[in-house]
């Protein structure tokens, strides 16, 4: 199996899907709820998970890492980096609230508003194989989880439709409404492929694909429709999705109108694009640009076609703040906040922009990207920078197509594999000599494993492993080129290289593995789980590991019923990570650890307020996310910052891009941090960033500075002389479950 990869928020602070938010998501199922039995067991039956679909756009909840703010295309890129989306029709289980995590390895946890015993997909970062788990809760009860695996493919299908299968009385006016299983090729979307038909006969109608939400199809009548009449929809098979994959089987479904059209009764205002999912309150810098979507409906909840009623006029009730024009379209003009409303007539909705000044704290210095606008950076080694970037879009790649990457001063971001017609590539991982580890492309697409390393001198090179072992997930690659990974029986296992043999295996079951110093050691994470699958703290705790001796060298226990999550170790064994309360993993904390000094913890940073330690220096400086909502009335945006928490106690704060989205996840011996921010906005693509802490005074608030300290070119080592700084360079993207689990893997 190849590693999980499924990305949503951290720490249990998943952006909620506002499924229930647009009118018209209260029918019920197209097909009906599935299974007897337990209601566990009807959760299990029910669910719906797609394959990997390329980096084909939508919101992905960040169960930790690629992007996901990739604008949906009409192609896909094949590949490894890709996403996985998770949907319930309704009418299969009764809740308020799903929570959606990875179950075993290095994912997020996202969290999605219920409706009518459904909810639309939500995704996530994954590949074949991995798992979720999902749990639903309903009137303070949890029900399940239940784990599922991600198929190596699945056909599209369809979620729901509204007005629901054989509904009468259906107004003149409604939008209708198709909620597929995942993206779509939009070029297959169609007249021919979607009908809606009055006894034979075509209506003619505009379909709409949602931009944000490429699974999404309105059908726009062109007029009211006939009153007492049944219409129906016919769905083909021509439909595919971004991957190719046409739809499982034809879908046809039908509905009766009314004799009446309903009047306005609501707007709703959202925010559709960006990394997060829809809301109605975003966050900006100065410059920035988002925008908003107004949706009328009806009295009983109904989304009413655009034309319904008076057009939709725009307005801001602070223009110094933020104006908009026509069409939603928002400007950030200076630090406030704004209130933006869309009125048909006297009927309003609204939204809000928060405008902040565009850098607060270290200024981040822009490595921009490889011609596609997006790149994203996840660890960091002495001069080295890994992650991945999208490439230059055309028309082979669909505009679609990531690339792993390399970066260092001297040469700035190079493409590891130049060919355009190769996609889905993602680096990992990357050591003192500039050594990369990674997934996907042209290994990935035929490799035994998926996952590969590069060499200036070599290129790509394909990873086998000895005795046919089936492969989880590697977990870090040293100076040495010694590789530590998990295979699939929960075994942690090392490698003397890429094709070597075993140097040591610590028997399973083990969770998680983060990180390789360059003296052999790697973190192991081992959680338990009770008969209903909850977490439980006895035995669950952290330990280093030695490769070479085959031995467990440390536990890491901090007791007070606190959960241990270890994300990385330098060479000197200081381990950092995060503790949490079990079983709610609430209130996490940021720690590092000395074999001398055992545990110390980053001071609480306010209401709201959880931390993590993601990466490790040879000093032990440590870069830190801290995680929080940002609120306006009912509506909230995650937000994620970044800071570096000094061996001696200091907070440093690393500056944005004017998004809400900071994630440092490596730092060197030079005093650089690296990692990646969103440009703009909270609806803004994410740009590959390192910040030069070296100028702040550690005694005093953070300064900012603009210049980059050079970085020194890392010489040949050897395993008698290891390399100074974090060696192993930590794997990536999270769950709260995910990131206590593998939390090296829990960079966003």
């Amino acid at each position: 199996m190849k590693r999980s990869t499924t990305e949503v928020v951290l720490f249990w602070l998943a952006a909620t899907v506002f499924l229930g938010a647009l009118p018209g998501c209260n029918d019920s199922n197209l097909t009906g709820g599935a299974g007897a039995g337990s209601k566990a067991q009807r959760l299990r039956d029910s669910l719906l998970v797609s394959g990997p679909l390329g980096q084909g756009g939508g919101q992905a909840a960040s169960l930790r890492g690629a992007s996901a703010n990739g604008a949906p295309g009409a192609t896909a890129a094949s590949g490894s980096a890709q996403y996985v989306y998770i949907s319930l029709p309704p009418g299969s289980l009764n809740g308020d609230s799903a929570r959606i995590s990875s179950g075993a390895g290095s994912g997020g946890t996202a969290s999605a508003l219920m409706s009518s015993g459904g909810f639309d997909p939500v995704a996530v970062i994954g590949q074949a194989d991995d798992s979720v788990d999902i749990a639903v809760f309903a009137g303070g009860k949890e029900i399940g989880p239940v784990s599922a695996f991600v198929p190596p493919s699945r056909p599209p299908s369809v979620v729901r439709t509204s007005p629901a299968k054989g509904r009468t009385d259906v107004a003149m006016n409604q939008m209708i409404t198709i909620v597929f299983s995942q993206p779509l090729n939009v070029a297959t979307v169609g007249p021919s492929s979607i009908q809606l038909t009055q006894n034979g006969a075509q209506v003619p109608a505009s379909l709409d694909v949602q931009a944000a939400q490429p699974w999404v199809v309105h059908i726009v009548p062109t007029s009211l429709l006939a009153p007492a009449t049944t219409y129906d929809i016919a769905i083909g098979t021509a439909i595919t999705d971004i991957n190719g994959k046409p739809l499982e089987a034809p879908v046809t479904t039908d509905f009766t109108t009314g004799t009446t059209a309903d009047l306005v009764a609501s707007v709703t205002v959202l925010s559709l694009a960006g990394f997060h999912q829809p809301t109605g309150l975003v966050i900006a810098a100065v410059g920035g640009k988002v925008t908003f979507i107004a949706y009328k409906a009806s009295a009983s909840g109904d989304t009413l076609t655009p034309t319904t009623g008076a057009p939709i006029v725009w307005s801001s009730d602070s223009s110094s703040v933020a104006t908009v024009d026509s069409v939603g379209e928002v400007t950030a003009i200076a630090p406030g906040t704004a209130t933006i409303s869309a009125c048909s007539g006297s009927i309003c909705g609204h939204g809000s922009i928060i405008v902040n000044s565009a850098v607060t704290g270290v200024t981040p210095i822009r490595l921009g990207d490889l011609g596609g606008g997006f790149s994203r950076l996840w660890a960091m080694s002495a001069g080295y920078a890994v992650g991945y970037s999208k490439i230059t879009p055309t028309p082979s790649n669909g505009g679609n197509c990531f690339h792993a990457f390399v970066w260092t001063q001297a040469r700035g971001m190079e493409d590891l594999d130049p060919d355009p017609n190769h996609c889905g590539s993602s680096a990992w991982m990357v050591n003192a000599n500039g050594t990369v580890l990674g997934d996907g492309g042209p290994i990935g697409d035929v490799g035994p494993t998926g996952w590969w390393i590069w060499r200036r001198a070599t290129g790509m090179q394909v990873i086998t492993y000895p005795d046919n072992v089936n492969v989880w997930s590697p977990g870090g690659i040293n100076a040495n080129e010694e590789i530590v990974f998990i295979d699939t029986s929960g075994t942690l296992v090392g490698l003397t290289s890429p094709t070597g043999t075993r140097i040591g295996a610590l028997p399973a079951p083990h969770s998680g593995v983060g990180g390789l110093n360059d003296v052999g050691q790697t973190l192991v994470n081992t959680t338990v789980q009770d008969s209903t699958g909850a977490w439980t703290l006895p035995g669950s705790v952290a330990y280093v590991w030695d490769v070479h001796q085959n031995r467990i060298t440390y536990t890491l226990a901090p007791g007070n019923s606190l959960f241990p999550g270890a994300s990385a170790l330098n060479n000197q064994g200081v381990v950092v990570g995060a503790v949490t309360s079990a079983p709610s993993f609430a209130d996490g904390t940021a720690f590092r650890w000395t074999p001398s000094g055992g545990f110390t913890y980053l001071p609480k940073q306010g209401p709201g307020v959880t931390t993590a330690a993601m990466s490790v220096n040879s000093a032990g400086d440590a870069t830190v996310y801290l995680e929080s909502y940002q609120h306006v009335g009912q509506d909230s945006v995650y937000v994620l910052r970044s800071a570096v928490w000094t061996a001696g106690g200091a907070l440093i704060a690393l500056g944005d891009l004017g998004g809400t989205w900071t994630a440092a996840n490596g730092i060197n011996d030079s005093h650089l941090a690296a990692g990646h921010t969103q440009v703009g906005s909270s609806s803004g693509p994410l740009e590959a960033v390192i910040w030069n802490y070296s100028s702040v005074p550690f005694e005093r608030s953070p300064s900012q500075t603009t210049s980059v300290a050079p970085l020194r070119a890392a010489p040949s080592s050897s395993r008698t002389q290891p390399k100074q700084g974090n060696g192993a360079a930590l794997d990536e993207r999270p769950t709260r479950q995910r990131c206590l689990m593998r939390p090296a893997s829990c960079r966003r």
